[in-house]
């Protein structure tokens, strides 16, 4: 009863879990859906991913106890991911990247899958994992017996394992890259599109199928506060050729507009456009002594303008006629190759 799609992402992540050592960033697959279809996966996973552990629940204790220089696959079946140990997939996910624990360096780099019963829809997951959702079976669940779990890696690991030993620095030194893809679709598509060597047709298949999830990132993006309010100061660069500085609270006016006409209900105040703004490397100074704001000079223009393609944001591809700024963010984007 899985889609064609699920199916095939499934198979690539099977794949790469194969070389996770050598990939720059972790192969990590989130699971959603119903419990039994969830669990009858993860058992399949167990036995056609590399060195797989099924765990019923994990901390950063019972994770720092493992063999980890092994790089094993870690399945994990949990009731709710503690915050802590969200924190701790997200850095073993990046090589090189350390975790101290008692005075010690854990390198706790590997693949991992991660199925929670009770889903804590933690942000950083979703947007860093490969997503796959389950639907309820249509007819009755196959059980995985034990003779199952022999067969399967009898007649899968030993070919997996050839595969790798053919093909281990042909991964390592792979080029495959989707660059007109947000950033971590494309890094979802440079893991799984490496491991598959000389075959085009199938890493054109893997990008046709990532397309969907790049389209619900862009989605995504285009409602976080940072897309919003360059998109806001966009809209007033553009709506007054001459205005030489805006005020926190007109930004935030125009954020809130923005939100409203996407049927998102949050009301922003101006501290809270501030933080933003700052965030962004943008420093409102008093204007009055009512009021804070920044500059709209030649200078902060032109960085407007390029974060608005960085977030590609709508209204930067249209352009405006007679906006200097406009013209340079476009030569900029053929510049760079990032416009397809």
């Amino acid at each position: 009863d899985l889609s064609d799609t699920t199916a095939t992402l499934l198979g690539h992540f099977v794949l790469s879990t194969w070389f996770a050592d050598c990939l720059s960033t972790a192969p990590q697959m989130l699971v959603l859906g119903p419990q039994e279809e969830a669990t009858i996966l993860l058992q399949l996973l167990a036995v056609t991913c590399r060195r797989a552990l099924l765990l019923s629940d994990v901390s950063i204790a019972t994770w720092s106890s493992l063999p980890t220089s092994l790089r094993p696959t870690l399945i994990i079946n949990a009731r709710r991911l503690r915050a802590s140990t969200l924190d701790f997939l997200q850095a073993s996910s990046v090589r090189h990247q350390y975790v101290v624990r008692k005075g010690q360096l854990l390198d706790l780099f590997g693949a991992k899958v991660i199925y929670e019963r009770t889903p804590s829809g933690a942000r950083s997951l979703i947007e860093s994992a490969i997503c796959v959702t389950l639907t309820p079976a249509r007819d009755r669940l196959p059980v995985v017996s034990d003779q199952d779990r022999e067969q399967i890696p009898n007649a899968l690991q030993r070919k997996l394992l050839l595969y790798r030993l053919m093909n281990y620095n042909k991964v390592r030194e792979s080029q495959f890259d989707v660059p007109q893809f947000t950033a971590a679709v494309r890094t979802r598509a440079r893991i799984l599109g490496a491991c598959v060597v000389d075959d085009t047709n199938l890493q054109s298949r893997l990008v046709s199928v990532l397309r969907g999830q790049d389209d619900e990132a862009r989605i995504t993006r285009s409602f976080s506060l940072e897309s919003v309010l360059v998109e806001a100061l966009l809209f007033l660069c553009h709506d007054d050729v001459n205005r030489a500085s805006a005020s926190v609270g007109d930004i935030a006016k125009v954020m809130n507009t923005i939100l409203k006409g996407r049927g998102e209900p949050l009301e922003l105040e101006p501290r809270k456009v501030g933080d933003v703004l700052r965030a962004l490397q943008f420093f409102p100074i008093r204007q009055s002594s009512a009021a804070r704001g920044i500059s709209l000079l030649v200078a902060e223009r032109r960085r407007i303008h390029l974060l608005a393609r960085d977030y590609d944001v709508p209204a930067i591809h249209d352009g405006v006629v007679g906006c200097l700024q406009c013209a340079e963010a476009e030569i900029s984007q053929v510049g760079d190759g990032s416009v397809p």
